[in-house]
């Protein structure tokens, strides 16, 4: 069962407020989570402020993470992304777009 659509969809680069997003993909996974018997991920930043927190790369990588483990709960094959977050780099709409992408097709 799909979750509905996501805000600001597709997303713009400069314009797309990433830390919001964030709090609804992670929402997303976490369902996704739960079709496949799976706990919700435990985030290391588990709360997501928007206007406040600052979205890194391990939560998109974490994210990824708990996509995963869905993924092979489902015996599918492992989504694939475009970008490679680095620590301390900047999360770029492609790492939303993504984890989007893999979601909707799990869903």
């Amino acid at each position: 069962a799909t979750c509905g659509t996501f805000t600001d969809d597709p997303l713009v680069a400069g314009s797309t407020f990433i830390r919001v997003r964030s709090t609804v993909t992670c929402t997303r996974i976490d369902g996704v989570r739960a079709k496949y018997g799976l706990a919700p991920y435990a985030y290391t930043n588990a709360t997501i402020t928007a206007g406040t927190t600052i979205v890194v790369a391990i939560d998109i990588n974490q994210m990824r993470q708990a996509l995963l483990e869905a993924y092979n709960v489902a015996g599918l094959p492992p989504p694939s992304y475009t970008t490679i977050p680095a620590a301390g780099g900047p999360v770029v709409v492609a790492d939303i777009a993504d984890l989007r992408a893999a979601v909707r097709a799990i869903e």
